[in-house]
């Protein structure tokens, strides 16, 4: 606020800041700026240090509410409304950018572990003269069969552009990742390396068996989406409905056919392609 005093005759101008009560403690002008940095560096610190791994969403918006209370502190209303308007876009336009976030749930070669259960009848059983060889690990999609070669990430299952499940065989264990959609072609769950990230506002949760043998992934509904079990430590099975943007989403049993898959197959090193 712009104010005038006459000093022997000489206008002198000056300029007198508000006074700010916080706690219902008046802070002076020149401590303002100090509780205006202190609130925003805290904000800072606990949305995008703490909050941001959980939640973009609520890191963008609690940070954009600290600055506006700064700013409605400090500025005149109609300055402050418009800053404030500006923060809260700018936040808008930030989480339009990238997305939700990810959170880990859980991380682990023995995400599952193998059972003790037969390798069941498969299309395979002739290619690899009715025995899953030591450095291989067969994965039972459907009616057909990947093999997966030691030290190596090899696709399982891919529906229209999207590559829908990868298996990573090490010595200490197997690594899975999946990527599923729901009809919207939008990202329900991600399983990377044995992790699953769960996407914000997606209603999912996990069942594993007591022995880690197996593992599942439902939705709100109690619909199975995915399913993996651990065999034996030579076999996999996979099931679940994939899809992918503008594919009508596919629903996979095990044994049963694959829909949109002429005839079951065996492939080595190489994904199911379901187009």
């Amino acid at each position: 606020m712009e104010q005038f005093s006459q000093s022997d005759g000489v206008g002198t101008l000056y300029r007198r800041r508000r006074s700010l009560r916080v706690f219902g403690v008046r802070i002076g002008p020149r401590r303002q700026v100090l509780y205006a940095a202190f609130t925003i560096f805290v904000s800072f610190f606990v949305n995008f240090v703490f909050l941001w791994p959980v939640n973009h969403f609520w890191a963008l918006m609690l940070f954009a509410v600290a600055i506006s209370s700064v700013l409605l502190s400090d500025l005149r209303r109609r300055s402050a409304i418009i800053g404030s308007a500006s923060v809260f876009a700018v936040a808008g336009v930030l989480y339009a950018l990238v997305g939700p976030a990810i959170p880990v749930e859980r991380a682990g070669q023995d995400w599952i572990v193998p059972m003790g259960a037969p390798t069941p009848a498969n299309i395979c059983a002739a290619h690899i003269g009715g025995k899953v060889p030591a450095d291989m690990k067969l994965v039972l999609v459907g009616d057909s069969g990947v093999l997966v070669h030691a030290g190596q990430s090899t696709p399982l299952l891919t529906v229209g552009g999207c590559k829908s499940a990868a298996l990573y065989q090490t010595d200490a264990g197997v690594l899975l990742n999946v990527d599923d959609y729901d009809d919207y072609g939008e990202v329900l769950f991600r399983i990377l390396n044995n992790q699953l990230r769960l996407v914000d506002g997606k209603p999912v949760y996990v069942e594993r068996a007591a022995g880690h043998g197996s593992a599942s992934v439902h939705g709100e509904d109690g619909d199975e989406l995915l399913g993996i079990t651990y065999l034996n430590p030579r076999t996999l099975s996979l099931r679940g409905v994939f899809a992918c943007k503008g594919h009508v989403p596919v629903r996979i049993e095990d044994g049963k056919p694959i829909p949109g898959v002429p005839k079951p197959s065996c492939l080595d090193g190489r994904a199911i392609s379901v187009p």
